[in-house]
C-alpha cells in the first residue's frame, strides 16, 4: 500500500508520469510569472497546481520547502494553501531559493501545471474581440 491509497481524493496508478526535466524555456517562463504577477495570482494558481499533482511530487515540493524555507517547518501535506503561500512569499523574498532546491520531476511538474494554469485563465478572461470586459459599465 503506498501514500496515493490513503489520500483521499487521488488515483491509486502505480505508475505516475515519467520522469523529465523541465525545458529551459518552461522554467524561464515560470520565473517571469514569479517575479511579474501578483502575489494574490501566484498564490491562487499554485495552490491549484499543488492540489492537481500527484502526492509524491506535493510530498517532495513540500519537502523542499520545509527544508529551504524553515518557516515552513510544521507544514503538512494536506496544508496547501499554506503551502502555495509560502512558495510565493520565499521566492518573492529571495528569488531562486526554493526553485534551486526543486527535484528536476518537481519543477517540470509544477511549472508547467502553474503555466497551464495562468494560460487557461488568461483565455477565460480575454474578451472577445469589439466586447467589453468582464464588469464593465458598457457590459
Amino acid at each position: 500500500m503506498g501514500i496515493r491509497d490513503w489520500l483521499p481524493g487521488h488515483p491509486t496508478d502505480e505508475h505516475p508520469e515519467p520522469a523529465v526535466p523541465a525545458p529551459a524555456s518552461q522554467v524561464r517562463e515560470y520565473r517571469e510569472l514569479l517575479r511579474t504577477l501578483p502575489p494574490q495570482l501566484l498564490v491562487e494558481l499554485h495552490r491549484r497546481a499543488l492540489l492537481a499533482v500527484d502526492p509524491l511530487t506535493r510530498l517532495s515540493i513540500l519537502r523542499s520547502a520545509q527544508h529551504l524555507l524553515p518557516v515552513g517547518s510544521r507544514l503538512t501535506l494536506d496544508e496547501v494553501p499554506e503551502l502555495a503561500r509560502l512558495l510565493v512569499v520565499g521566492e518573492a523574498a529571495n528569488p531562486g531559493v526554493f526553485l534551486v532546491g526543486l527535484d528536476d520531476v518537481a519543477l517540470e511538474r509544477l511549472s508547467r501545471l502553474v503555466l497551464m494554469l495562468h494560460q487557461a485563465d488568461g483565455a477565460e478572461a480575454s474578451p472577445l474581440p469589439n466586447q467589453p470586459p468582464p464588469g464593465s459599465p458598457n457590459q
